[in-house]
């Protein structure tokens, strides 16, 4: 449980930059649109894991053997790519930039925050965590963290979502390490 509790912040980190970003661009509060946009990262955010899981469950009889490296090199990975991205200052993108309200625009966006929760769904499937449960928790941090995300961006610069794609990055790299070592016995 304290796993799937740290995957989902670490899941909800990139989500949360990007509505730091759009928080920085809104001029007034409006709480309707703010719940959307943040109610939309979060519902995409517990999809993602769940298609992961059927893909996971369709494919991990086949690399059970190997299934705490698999679980290892994608945590790993996509730890990595979290934290070189926030470190090489790359832009946010342009609709991350601007708060549009545009629905497919919200919709791509929170689409691209949650293809690492796809990532993280194939892993939980290859470790047999519960999925309903983690898929929940996982959408609601995000739903809170965007919520977050979009009414701090007022006041703060996105130096802090990158502060938090890096933890975020460091975290998944961690919870990899601890499947890995706790499948080859070492914990």
């Amino acid at each position: 449980m304290f796993s799937i509790v740290i995957l989902a912040f670490s899941l909800s980190t990139d989500a949360f930059a990007v509505s730091l970003a759009r928080g920085a661009g809104l001029k007034d509060v409006e709480w309707h649109k703010i719940i959307k946009t943040a109610a939309l990262f979060g519902i995409m955010e517990m999809l993602a894991p769940c298609l992961g899981w059927v893909l996971g469950v369709i494919i991990g009889h086949y690399i059970a053997v190997i299934d705490h490296w698999v679980a290892f090199i994608l945590l790993a990975g996509l730890g990595i790519k979290m934290m070189s991205e926030a470190i090489t200052n790359k832009p946010l993108s342009p609709s991350a930039k601007k708060p549009e309200t545009n629905f497919f625009v919200l919709f791509l966006t929170a689409l691209g925050t949650s293809i690492d929760a796809f990532v993280i769904g194939l892993t939980l499937a290859l470790v047999e965590a519960p999925i309903l449960l983690s898929a929940a928790i996982i959408g609601f941090t995000t739903f809170f963290m965007s919520l977050a995300g979009l009414v701090l961006g007022r006041f703060i610069t996105s130096t802090l979502g990158k502060i938090a794609e890096v933890a975020g990055g460091i975290i998944l790299i961690g919870v990899g390490g601890h499947i890995l070592l706790s499948h080859l016995g070492y914990l």
